[in-house]
């Protein structure tokens, strides 16, 4: 009693501090919050449940909408309970809050708590001072926020804040498996249990430290004459089964499914690649080639201070594995570069390292511990490598303290779950991002310094981390939001009030949830898996949505969408501008050619962006040029696109561009090359080309405001979305054009009979 009463003091200003951190993570999130907008995607998908919720008080047996004809509901529900309480809560106190709101409001309340066990972890691991950088670090990293912010209304706040929650109580767990332990972890799995189906995630990292730790002692026992903690190890065990069984029958009696769960989390690990549509997604895509980079510094410093590290003082170690990592980091990128490139170049290198480590879209280093960068190459490739040592240090001084603590074991094994994890694609590394910066608070928190200057210097970075970290994600806040697009807004307002309730909607699977939630309307696919329990699974109708947009025959549309259409009076079809950027997984699902492999036997549309526009004059007659980059539309009578390749230029055999509010098609084949050169070539020369005779056999669309062109290849000129999207319905006899705008093409399917017949 008197211990916990002379730590009161101490701990006073670490909750003062801790809770300047979280209305910091709160108020990022919150800051660009818009009344009643929330993201799209799948925060309208929690949005529609929570509302279904606060509408009935329960929720549905079956959803109908979804998947049509639908699949039982089964998410777990603690987030609908909290939101709900915090809708009603407000609602009492400001009548005129929406539930959308509501709900952004506790995204960013969700988001900022996890700071907490963030703070309770590493306090744990190391010390109350490394709590509170990890708490920092979590609440405010770049690759955490951009899926934590207030208006992305999903389960990844609360997912991340019983990752770390139940691996705070897990070690504790591991430690002293105690009642009070026990009941803790109890009651976190329980409250993750509720949110999430794959919370089996961090009880497995628990299983592995158990495994580990028996391990360790069963070698050192055989092969050291070791001592062999056998009634310890039946603690161990015992708890861990016990946990195990009162966790199933928690989620048993309240209608959850955890045995079957605990199975889906090994089947996803080994095969995510199961459902199509996690193929398709950027975020999944396979990335070995970077843990590679993360893992090579990994073992070479572990081979370098084991070789030294005992010669070595404190800092120098941690100046040893700062310096093998970023040595590793070059090199790999370096290898990686002279593979791809077949000039080398100091710039093209830096360019390179630059994106492979730190900047590019999908897929860089940096996006393991945070992705803190500013832009500023030399600082950011010096943050990533401080980070990535610092956790490693973690590793390295745990290990020369006790190679047999149960925090080295328990350390070492969150190193492995980082790597098995990222192996997962680029979505998980926001799962990972939390976790090794708790590391990385850790091993900072490790470093020791027996001279003034060097104490100072090693304040001094972590100054500077907690400056940056705080920097990237103020910056980041402001930037995020929920996204607004009129288009979308009238196209979803225009299904739900100018179609039957019972129609059926069809599109790529993406606006799935944005169907069901603002349009109010069946929908044939989204973004929420569908296993064995649809009438059709999520392969079967992904590849059917694929085939509608890639083929050229209405009959074959028909005869798939008629499969769907069960009850609903009518069939409406969506063609989008996004659908351009996507097409490589339309193509890919519905005709089975990949473009990433085998791009000359089916390319894809290439989009350009207006880069420069130009006014020729000469006597009477004045030109007007557009610059799309390579490709460039000279505007005479009609407009002519055409290809340049330095000073030459060749002709697309075919133009599609707006005139009179219509789509018209100008085609070069049906006259004379040669005339058509003779009469072309002098304007040509006049603006600086060679023209050439021949024609490119592609086709090129120019939007209506001329801000974008896409070239058409030839096997994709017929197809139904070339046709629905660029040529607006055009020629089509099986699709009515009911709404169009810049983005969204809707149509409504006429003689759904003669699917029958085919």
């Amino acid at each position: 009693m008197l211990k916990k009463l002379k730590e009161k003091p101490k701990l006073l200003p670490e909750l003062f501090v801790l809770s300047l951190i979280f209305f910091l993570a709160f108020w990022i999130r919150a800051v660009n919050i818009v009344p009643d907008r929330i993201l799209s995607y799948d925060p309208v998908y929690q949005y529609r449940f929570t509302k279904y919720f606060v509408d009935f008080g329960v929720f549905p047996a079956w959803d109908e909408l979804s998947y049509y004809t639908g699949r039982a509901f089964y998410m777990p529900p603690l987030m609908y309970y909290l939101t709900a309480l915090i809708y009603w809560f407000l609602k009492a106190l400001m009548s005129s809050i929406t539930l959308k709101t509501a709900c952004s409001l506790a995204g960013a309340l969700y988001g900022a708590l996890m700071v907490i066990p963030a703070y309770l972890l590493t306090r744990e691991l190391a010390s109350a001072k490394a709590g509170l950088l990890a708490a920092l670090f979590v609440g405010t990293a770049p690759q955490i926020l951009t899926r934590t912010f207030g208006a992305s209304y999903d389960t990844d706040q609360l997912v991340l804040f019983f990752i770390l929650l139940t691996l705070w109580t897990s070690f504790r767990l591991f430690r002293n498996p105690n009642y009070f332990n026990f009941m803790l972890s109890l009651f976190a799995f329980t409250g993750f249990m509720f949110t999430w189906n794959m919370f089996w995630y961090t009880f497995y990292i628990y299983l592995g430290v158990i495994f580990l730790w028996i391990t360790g002692n069963a070698v050192s026992y055989l092969f050291f004459k070791g001592r062999f903690p056998k009634r310890e190890i039946i603690a161990q065990i015992t708890t861990a089964v016990l946990l195990f069984v009162s966790l199933n029958l928690a989620g048993e009696l309240n209608g959850l499914q955890p045995l079957r769960w605990f199975f889906e989390v090994i089947g996803f690990a080994v095969h995510p690649e199961t459902w199509i549509v996690n193929v398709s997604i950027a975020e999944l895509q396979p990335i070995w080639n970077l843990v590679t980079v993360a893992i090579v510094p990994f073992l070479v410093s572990g081979a370098l201070i084991f070789a030294l590290g005992r010669k070595l003082k404190n800092l120098e170690n941690f100046a040893l594995i700062f310096a093998t990592t970023a040595a590793c980091f070059i090199f790999v990128s370096f290898i990686s570069y002279a593979s791809t490139s077949k000039t080398f170049s100091l710039s093209g290198f830096r360019d390179f390292t630059a994106s492979y480590l730190l900047y590019s879209g999908y897929g860089h280093v940096a996006q393991f511990l945070g992705n803190f960068t500013t832009g500023e190459f030399a600082l950011d490739l010096f943050i990533l490598v401080t980070l990535f040592s610092s956790a490693f240090f973690a590793l390295y001084s745990l290990f020369t303290e006790n190679y047999k603590s149960k925090r080295f074991v328990f350390v070492l094994v969150l190193w492995i779950f980082f790597f098995l994890t990222i192996k997962g694609g680029i979505r998980f590394t926001e799962y990972v991002s939390a976790i090794g910066l708790c590391l990385a608070a850790t091993g900072l928190a490790f470093l020791k310094a027996e001279r003034d200057i060097l104490k100072t210097l090693t304040h001094g970075l972590i100054i500077i981390l907690a400056l940056v970290s705080v920097s990237c994600g103020i910056y980041l806040g402001y930037r995020l939001g929920p996204d607004i697009d009129a288009n979308w807004d009238n196209a979803w307002k225009f299904l739900r009030e100018q179609t039957p309730e019972l129609a059926l909607v069809g599109t790529w699977w993406d606006p799935g949830h944005m169907i069901t939630g603002y349009a109010e309307r069946r929908v044939i696919a989204d973004g929420a898996h569908c296993g064995f329990d649809c009438m059709y699974t999520i392969n079967d109708r992904i590849t059917d949505l694929g085939k509608i947009f890639t083929t050229k025959s209405e009959k074959e549309a028909l005869k798939i969408l008629r499969k769907y259409q069960g009850t609903s009076p009518e069939i409406y079809w969506i063609a989008s501008f996004d659908l351009i950027g996507k097409f490589q997984w339309l193509q890919y699902f519905g005709t089975g050619c990949d473009a990433r492999v085998e791009y000359s036997k089916c390319p894809l549309y290439n989009m350009l962006q207006l880069e420069n526009a130009y006014a020729y004059t000469g006597g009477n007659l004045t030109i007007y040029l557009f610059d799309y980059g390579a490709i460039k539309v000279l505007y005479l009578n009609y407009p002519i696109a055409f290809y340049v390749q330095g000073k030459n230029a060749m002709l697309f055999k075919e133009v599609l561009y707006y005139e009179n509010n219509s789509v018209q098609e100008s085609s070069l084949e049906k006259y004379n090359a040669t005339a058509i050169y003779d009469q072309l070539s002098p304007i040509f020369k006049a603006i600086g080309y060679r023209l050439t005779k021949q024609f490119f056999p592609w086709s090129v669309w120019i939007s209506r405001d001329k801000s974008v062109v896409v070239t058409i290849p030839p096997h994709l000129r017929e197809a139904l979305f070339t046709k629905m999207f660029m040529l607006e319905g055009k020629g089509l006899k099986n699709f009515e054009l009911v709404l169009s705008n810049p983005e969204v093409k809707i149509y409504r399917v006429k003689n759904l009979e003669e699917g029958w017949k085919n």
